[in-house]
């Protein structure tokens, strides 16, 4: 079975966008309740269903009745094996995209391996506490604020990931993201810079996405081909 995950998890840095897709994963699979740190339920607690035993009497009602409770069972069993296949491809997508030796301090006390415990034991290993998100959003934020001497296209992206990055660590409001990316765009394309700064004045925050913006900036820049430069200067062809 191939891993259905782009992602190796072999770090911190790897972990919020792994997670991310091992939980959507899991609800795409309908087994996010057995996935997912914050579900109290583990599918080792799930109850196999039982068939119905077979009637002593053979009566015609007896017949009817046991094919009834049989066909119950089908449907039931069908179900749990569902959500058994599906907690299985996870563990599969699991053991195949995290580095062995991530994967072996994981396991030291999950045998034999229960999903949901080994997820935990990887995020108190790898998912970032708070002080190391905060530092590292504002670390790329400050980056982020002087624009860059080529890979323009790829510093658009980091804008529009940053958005997140400070929103998960807690310090939007350090921040003036809006009026940081006019500022660190404005010696790439004044004018442009000066007309949506003014648009976004009239249109006022509430009435914009920041990646939106982001992607309008992207397009305008496209279209003057600076996307396409090796290296960006402030002279613009208009």
């Amino acid at each position: 079975m191939t891993p259905r995950l782009p992602v190796i998890l072999s770090s911190s840095k790897d972990w919020d966008l792994w997670y991310k897709l091992i939980l959507s994963l899991a609800k795409d699979d309908n087994v996010l309740e057995f996935i997912d740190d914050k579900s109290p339920e583990h599918i080792s607690q799930l109850a196999r269903p039982s068939p119905p035993d077979i009637p002593t009497e053979l009566t015609p009602e007896a017949i009817m009745r046991w094919k009834m409770e049989n066909a119950q069972y089908d449907n039931e069993m069908m179900k749990y094996r569902v959500k058994v296949d599906g907690v299985n491809r996870i563990k599969h997508d699991i053991l195949e995209t995290v580095e062995p030796r991530e994967l072996e301090m994981a396991l030291i006390e999950n045998e034999p391996i229960d999903v949901k415990k080994l997820l935990i034991a990887l995020k108190k290993r790898l998912c970032p506490s708070i002080a190391e998100c905060q530092y590292e959003a504002r670390l790329r934020y400050e980056n982020l604020r002087k624009p860059p001497k080529r890979g323009l296209n790829k510093w658009l992206d980091e804008w529009m990931l940053i958005e997140h990055k400070i929103r998960r660590a807690g310090i939007e409001g350090n921040f003036d993201l809006w009026q940081d990316f006019f500022h660190a765009n404005r010696s790439i394309d004044n004018a442009y810079v000066t007309f949506r700064k003014k648009k976004f004045e009239i249109e006022g925050k509430g009435n914009s996405r920041f990646a939106d913006m982001v992607d309008d900036f992207r397009a305008e820049y496209s279209r003057k081909r600076l996307l396409e430069l090796g290296r960006i200067t402030s002279d613009i062809p208009h």
